[in-house]
């Protein structure tokens, strides 16, 4: 009886997407509020109702130190000094308390603290640590957050609950996600490419999770992030079914007084061979801003004249995303000790040539970035892009593992590469060495920083 309501609630949410209001246009980047990295269940098991008998409380942790060093594109080439190079250290720690009751009862909280003594904000433009803000805790450059803090609960083991501050898995991309309507900010390439660990910050609301054998599943979220009353409130449903030998799952975010939001992902193994994964997403309208040459206005102050460019969204036409991988693993003496994975992006709203090269462009995206307005996300800015990530496990030795990680765009054609050491000698500590290069003309996307090449070394422990 309780799954013939709550199936009947979500489906009663699915309709309410096409009966809402079309007043405002969304922002995808704020549906639900929250930063996102890495899910914590690598580090802390999922599992609702492991030990369903037993009760147990663990403290587990990571402690990282992370040193950069970036230099930029004219310091390599001796056209500038070493002035607008930075140096960056950072010391984070994880702590993460499990508490697990009988009954599948349990609790989750991971708090993380970041110490950066120099340049923050290079800092966390490479490892997204939490900046101050209203609800961190803050001594200088020292910051304080709880990035997750959530209960588990269940009725028969028939339906699960989950209240508090959560990371939801969504979405089935590698880098790119636009399926995943929930955790809004993907992983940074820099951890994506094995330089670090990372960990979410989740968004507060209530997730509920009905199973169906292992057929189909049926997801709700009811996001409470900024909701000053229930008018505020934003929803999200998803039904994933498992038709053998693909998985496919169809999403809907809804709110007042906005457009709704859908998505599609699909997960299988091609020709027993491949692993293939896609996912899109469908939207009326986008809210980020878009800059052209052509949207100039120049304002005269008597004898002298001003242009500038003025920003328009995205609306009453169809917005697409998709991302589509491939993942293939090979035997080299060891079973599947070579990894490689392909991602392709397309975002119909991307731009499609190379604006940079235009001064009033490259000017007011630079101008926006100042201003605090997402006007230019590296590897979210044209409308065609790719990746390749490969691993290697042993490499040169049994406790080495090699990454080679990149990323770019079928556009202006610039890349970021990024090769990785990892030396893991002592069981829970790692060594890892990397190297990211800014490949491209002058004024391209992965050059639009002026970097040219960051050294990254990082140590960590876990506990």
């Amino acid at each position: 009886m309780i799954r013939k309501i709550i199936l009947f609630l979500f489906l009663v949410l699915f309709i309410a997407g096409f009966s809402y209001p079309d007043i405002n246009i969304p922002d995808e980047s704020s549906l639900f509020q929250g930063e996102t990295m890495v899910d914590t269940n690598k580090i802390i098991s999922n599992a609702l109702v492991s030990n369903a008998n037993q009760k147990s409380v663990s403290l587990t942790g990571n402690i990282q130190s992370i040193t950069g060093y970036n230099m930029t594109a004219g310091f390599l080439k001796g056209t500038t000094n070493a002035d607008q190079n930075q140096w960056f250290p950072v010391t984070e720690g994880n702590l993460f308390l499990d508490i697990r009751l009988t009954q599948g009862v349990k609790a989750f909280a991971n708090i993380q603290a970041n110490y950066i003594p120099i340049n923050s904000i290079a800092a966390e433009a490479f490892t997204g640590s939490a900046t101050p803000s209203t609800n961190i805790s803050t001594s200088n450059i020292t910051t304080l957050n709880i990035q997750e803090l959530f209960m588990d609960a269940n009725i028969n083991n028939a339906v699960y609950f989950r209240a508090g501050k959560q990371v939801l898995q969504w979405g089935v991309g590698n880098y790119w996600s636009p399926s995943d309507l929930i955790n809004i900010q993907k992983e940074s390439f820099v951890a994506l490419s094995g330089a670090y660990s990372q960990y979410i910050e989740g968004v507060y609301g209530l997730k509920t999770h009905i199973p169906f054998g292992t057929s189909a599943n049926l997801y709700g979220f009811i996001n409470m992030n900024g909701a000053n009353n229930p008018q505020d409130l934003a929803f999200a449903g998803k039904a994933e079914f498992l038709i053998s030998p693909v998985e496919i799952a169809a999403a809907i975010w809804a709110k007042n007084d906005y457009h709704p939001v859908y998505a599609l992902d699909l997960t299988t193994r091609l020709f027993n061979w491949v692993d293939f994964r896609g996912e899109a997403s469908f939207a009326d309208c986008d809210n980020l801003p878009i800059y052209s040459p052509s949207s100039n206005v120049t304002v005269g102050y008597g004898p002298y004249s001003t242009t500038y460019l003025v920003p328009y969204s995205v609306s009453n036409q169809l917005v697409t995303k998709v991302a589509i991988g491939f993942v293939k693993t090979f035997d080299w003496e060891l079973s599947d000790r070579i990894s490689v994975t392909v991602e392709f992006y397309y975002k119909s709203d991307g731009y499609t040539q190379n604006y940079l090269t235009n001064s009033l462009f490259y000017n007011a995206i630079q101008e926006a970035e100042l201003m605090g307005q997402p006007a230019f996300t590296m590897s979210d800015f044209y409308a065609y892009n790719w990746l390749v990530s490969t691993s290697c496990n042993e490499f040169i030795d049994q406790n080495i593992t090699f990454f080679l990680t990149a990323i770019g765009n079928f556009v202006d054609y610039s890349f970021l590469i990024g090769p990785t050491i990892s030396w893991n000698p002592i069981y829970d500590f790692t060594l890892n060495l990397s190297l990211y290069g800014y490949i491209g003309a002058q004024y391209t996307e992965y050059t639009f920083n002026i970097s040219g090449l960051t050294v990254l070394l990082t140590g960590s422990i876990v506990f």
